[in-house]
């Protein structure tokens, strides 16, 4: 994926990446979008992130988290990470799609994160059937402002017998923008 890091004026290639079979990210950075990635070899883009010993297991399957994607969008001061965690893929019920979720992160530069909470942000359902049993990914690059709320878009899928990836849906979560604080407040707000 791709993303825009207004705070450094650069685009930044979010790529997939593999280190000792685990899920990573690995990074590159333009200010030319269409002019591309200039790398000459595909070892050059450099690892930037991968899940680790924070991020839970789940109980049911023991291994360990992978980081599928990363989406990132500027938000105030910061950059906020969508990070798809890949919580994975063996002995799954038939047809479930990979339980992949939701979580956030921070970042102050667009490349290194803080990552305080690990548990999803958008979590996939334990419910056979429902529209987002698997594979929960971040969708728009981010969220849009609308009002006094935040949008985040997201994909979930449903699975079917025989057909992991069947039934494929969007979502909507919103979150009340009221809940922040100012350094600036007067005394009596």
């Amino acid at each position: 994926t791709v993303f825009f890091n207004p705070f450094k004026q650069s685009w930044v290639y979010s790529l997939r990446s593999t280190v000792d079979n685990a899920r990573t990210r690995s990074y590159w950075e333009v200010r030319d979008l269409l002019a591309g990635p200039q790398w000459t070899t595909a070892t050059e883009p450099p690892l930037w992130v991968g899940a680790d010993k924070l991020d839970p297991q789940r109980a049911d399957l023991q291994v360990p988290p992978q980081l599928y994607n990363l989406d990132a969008f500027p938000y105030e001061s910061l950059m906020v990470g969508l990070f798809t965690i890949w919580r994975g893929d063996k002995n799954i019920p038939a047809g479930r799609p990979k339980p992949n979720e939701l979580c956030v992160g921070f970042s102050r530069d667009g490349y290194h994160w803080f990552r305080p909470d690990r548990r999803p942000f958008i979590a996939v359902s334990e419910n056979k059937g429902d529209w987002n049993w698997g594979n929960v990914q971040s969708t728009a690059g981010g969220c849009v402002t609308v009002g006094r709320r935040l949008h985040f878009y997201f994909s979930g899928r449903a699975g079917a017998e025989g057909k992991r990836d069947a039934g494929g849906a969007t979502g909507l979560a919103t979150l009340r923008r009221d809940g922040f604080a100012s350094m600036d407040a007067d005394a009596p707000g």
